[in-house]
């Protein structure tokens, strides 16, 4: 008569949760009693029928291949007669199975006859049945929706924090012209923002005498260096002492009111009566925004 089990059955251990995969008819319909080859507990053990797995779906699931299926259960086997000879570790184990073994037709009982090699073989089995078990496990839970979604809602967050950073960066200038409270943070940063869109160039200063009073000239040029056209303010040139106090200051108006992208403007201006005691000049714009830092140039008296 055909046994009602299938060929292949699971087995746990209810002490340390070791599942083992058997043949069927090993446990038998009723239950038998076997023995932990993990923690070496007994119990009554019951077969678990594993649930059925789509026609379409065996292939994918299927972690070892038939060879390796046939390995593991020569290492169960091995882990079953080791189990069968070695004595239980607690008193209330050593009851005799509840259930005779009843081999089915063609199969052989397991030996009683345990060799001495047989407690490292079920070591060596339990081992590597482990192993296989939680490989298996794994590759289960990576494949979950679950888990899935947690993988791409990663990849999607650091994404967005990548481009958020990127812009805050490359998009700096236009960020501070709408929130002109994040220049400062620039700054912090070493990160420049030109507000303004218009820098100097060529900036030089020359200090003569005329009838013993000192005159300075200054030249200098402004370069739109933005992508729009900018209306250029007033500038203002300020006498510095050695100290980097601020001596004198006025302003000048260049000729041209509006500059187109990548287009300049010279600028000259002349003070009579300088102070003595200016060692340099600086350069800046009037229109109060933020801007990089203003140039500063030594005073230069034409003497060598």
């Amino acid at each position: 008569m055909r046994s009602p089990l299938p060929a292949s059955v699971i087995i746990e251990c209810p002490h340390c949760g070791t599942r083992y995969q058997v043949p069927g008819d090993t446990i038998g319909p009723r239950g038998r009693q076997v023995q932990c080859a993990h923690c070496s507990r007994a119990w009554q053990a019951v077969a678990v029928v594993p649930d059925p797995v789509p026609a379409g779906e065996e292939a994918a699931d299927r972690i070892f291949d038939e060879e390796e299926e046939r390995e593991l259960d020569a290492a169960f086997a091995a882990a079953e007669r080791a189990a069968a000879v070695t004595p239980p570790t607690e008193p209330h184990t050593a009851a005799a199975p509840e259930e005779p073994f009843v081999p089915a037709s063609g199969e052989s009982p397991p030996s009683d006859a345990a060799t001495p090699s047989e407690p490292d073989a079920a070591a060596a089995a339990s081992g590597k049945s482990t192993k296989a078990f939680n490989r298996r496990q794994k590759s289960m839970a990576r494949r979950q929706p679950l888990a899935q979604f947690r993988r791409l809602a990663r990849l999607v967050t650091l994404s967005v924090l990548a481009l958020l950073v990127l812009c805050f960066l490359v998009f700096r200038t236009e960020i501070v012209r709408a929130v002109p409270d994040l220049a400062g943070t620039y700054e912090a940063l070493g990160l420049g923002v030109n507000v303004v869109g218009l820098e100097f160039g060529d900036f030089n200063t020359v200090l003569t005498q005329r009838d013993g009073v000192p005159q300075l000239r200054v030249d200098a040029r402004i370069d739109n260096v933005s992508t729009r056209n900018v209306t250029v303010p007033p500038v203002v040139i300020s006498l510095i002492d050695t100290a980097g106090n601020s001596l004198y200051e006025w302003s000048v108006q260049p000729e041209a009111r509006d500059l187109e992208p990548n287009e300049s403007v010279d600028f000259s201006t002349q003070l009579n009566a300088t102070p003595v005691e200016a060692t340099q000049v600086r350069l800046s714009f009037a229109s109060g925004r933020s801007q990089p830092q203003p140039p500063i140039a030594a005073i230069d008296t034409g003497t060598p």
